[in-house]
């Protein structure tokens, strides 16, 4: 897995350097905003990151192996205009709004909160809580899951 973050670290620093982008000498970006589609965050949704515990936006999210960013990328789009519909075993259900780093309580209470990466809901109260790993595992030595 060393062989895949040094590939996407590389392709940071190749691609600030063909655009003229500024970025850490360890491949990640100065702005997150390098780091996503389109290179805009709607408001609502950068504060939907600034109110989760990580710092998301300043830190983890300008690395090209951020799996917030690449949440973000993938479900942005949702809403009421544009949904998504995902087979279930015995249903379809359609949601048309994304959530991103939302808080939500633990078991095992420490000094902070779970944050999901991405939450959908739809209209009728259905919640699709989803947390993205990416390639989270690539920087720890073992993988561990936490009591919390």
């Amino acid at each position: 897995m060393g062989k895949i973050l040094k590939d996407l670290k590389d392709y940071a620093i190749a691609f600030a350097k063909d655009n003229n982008v500024n970025h850490i000498g360890d491949g990640y970006f100065y702005d997150f905003r390098h780091n996503i589609f389109g290179k805009e965050m709607n408001r609502r949704f950068e504060k939907m990151f600034l109110d989760g515990d990580g710092n998301e936006l300043t830190s983890k999210a300008c690395a090209p192996h951020s799996s917030s960013m690449m949440g973000y990328n993938f479900f942005h789009w949702i809403d009421k205009n544009n949904t998504l519909t995902i087979q279930f075993k015995d249903e379809k259900i359609t949601y048309n709004e994304v959530f991103f780093e939302v808080k939500i309580p633990v078991l095992n209470p420490s000094r902070w909160d779970a944050n999901m990466d991405i939450v959908l809901r739809n209209s009728v109260g259905d919640w699709l809580f989803i947390e993205s790993k990416f390639l989270e595992y690539c920087e720890c030595e073992k993988f561990d899951i936490s009591d919390t």
